[in-house]
């Protein structure tokens, strides 16, 4: 039986190890910290019990290697139903309007929800329509998207709700930064792609409860899970045989690698190996989310759209002491990321409470700060041509991570999907000519 290590138990280093196992590999999966999920990770609130996400998972219907992984390890059923997407946008003093596409088939429901965004005038929706065509054609796409919003002379108001949210959302860079084409992926292949694809999923259980059973599917199948464990370097033999050397000074060996790590980790571990692969100099996109622990559930849907404020979004979650939780995101953070937990955090009441004026500071009962600086590539025009795709000179090792060259922006589906793709090099290139 051919042997794998896989380093990172992240999406991408467990999709890795599934796709090992299904294909007759032996895997033994390593992660340096004592849980799983990498950036993606889940902490314990010391004040609740309660597992808090670092960032606010969305899933979207048409995420189909991650869905699939999740089914086969058993945890598919904790994430709750796919809905309608349907949200609430709201503002300052409780102006709301509701973003319906489910109230018409497809498409056409979609883009009737885009006709009906307020504050337009007809010409000005007409123009909205004719941006998003564009887009789904793909003619001549180029740039970033506040430059392509321009050509497309885009009114203020559809750009504060609707493309300046959808574009911090789906790819944790603004609208002056991002590229376009980017943009017009997640329309194409998301919202605007099959219905069953366009509905929306809000996990009801943290991330690491869905990736937790993985230690006991590789068991079960001859493999392991290492936590706590940290490699040092990679170690190369002539013979191509491949191996990690832990902080602890063990050495382990196997027939092929997969380093499911984030760029400056596999940069440091590709040059311990002398694998001349020069990464480029990425940059990087914070997330900054902030718990807050409400007395009354009020907010008029799960998932609200907040205009005009620095967070962008606030999602309600089920709470085991309180009402209920949310959780207010602000991607592309960088105005935050510099300030205290305590600034952050009554910046985060102040416009929840001010979007909401039917709740008052006594309803918030405990709050929880969590950043993760370089939660994404920062995905600008230049920078997305750049990413890498993951093959490297010596044929038994391979990266993975939603940060390579995986069709997508730098989401959860990316990453499963890198690790789907690793698998199915390593498999065709070296099953076949090692012993079993």
């Amino acid at each position: 039986m051919p042997e794998a290590i896989v380093v990172g138990a992240g999406v991408a280093g467990i999709s890795a190890a599934l796709h090992l196992t299904q294909r007759g590999w032996r895997v033994v999966l390593l992660e340096a910290q004592h849980r799983i999920g990498g950036r993606a990770a889940s902490l314990p609130d010391p004040h609740t019990g309660e597992l808090l996400d670092t960032g606010q998972h969305v899933l979207l219907g048409n995420y189909r290697e991650l869905l699939a992984l999740l089914c086969e390890l058993g945890s598919a059923e904790l994430l709750g139903p796919a809905a309608p997407l349907r949200f609430a946008l709201c503002r300052s003093g409780g102006e709301r309007h509701w973003f319906e596409p489910a109230r018409l088939p497809g498409r056409l429901g979609f883009l009737y929800a885009l006709w009906r965004l307020p504050r337009l005038r007809w010409s000005e929706r007409l123009r909205v329509l004719s941006a998003v065509a564009a887009l789904l054609s793909g003619a001549a796409l180029r740039g970033t998207v506040e430059q392509f919003l321009r050509r497309f002379r885009q009114p203020i108001p559809a750009v504060e709700s609707f493309w300046e949210p959808l574009t911090l959302a789906t790819l944790n860079t603004t609208c002056a930064e991002a590229d376009v084409r980017m943009l017009a992926v997640v329309l194409r292949r998301g919202f605007l792609g099959s219905a069953a694809g366009a509905r929306l999923i809000i996990p009801n259980a943290p991330l690491q409860a869905l990736l937790e059973p993985v230690g006991q599917w590789l068991q079960q199948r001859g493999g392991i899970l290492l936590l706590g464990t940290r490699v040092k370097r990679l170690l190369l033999e002539q013979s191509r045989r491949v191996g990690v050397e832990l902080e602890e000074g063990k050495q382990l060996w196997a027939n092929a690698l997969v380093l499911a790590v984030p760029p400056w980790s596999a940069q440091r571990l590709l040059q311990s190996a002398g694998l001349s692969a020069e990464l480029p100099e990425f940059a990087y996109s914070p997330i900054v989310t902030v718990y807050l622990w409400l007395r009354r559930a009020v907010l008029p849907a799960r998932m609200c759209a907040l205009l005009g404020t620095l967070f962008q979004w606030v999602f309600v979650h089920p709470s085991t002491v309180a009402a209920c939780r949310v959780a207010l995101v602000c991607s592309a953070a960088d105005t935050l990321a510099e300030l205290p937990h305590t600034a952050i955090a009554e910046r985060a009441r102040e416009e929840l409470l001010s979007a909401f004026p039917e709740l008052s500071a006594a309803d918030i009962l405990h709050q929880r700060v969590l950043m993760e600086r370089r939660a994404t590539l920062r995905l600008r025009p230049e920078l997305a041509r750049l990413r890498p795709s993951g093959r490297l000179p010596h044929p038994a090792v391979v990266l993975a991570g939603d940060w390579l060259q995986t069709g997508l922006p730098c989401t959860l589906e990316g990453a499963a999907r890198s690790g789907r793709r690793a698998a199915e090099w390593l498999h065709r290139e070296l099953a076949e000519r090692l012993p079993r």
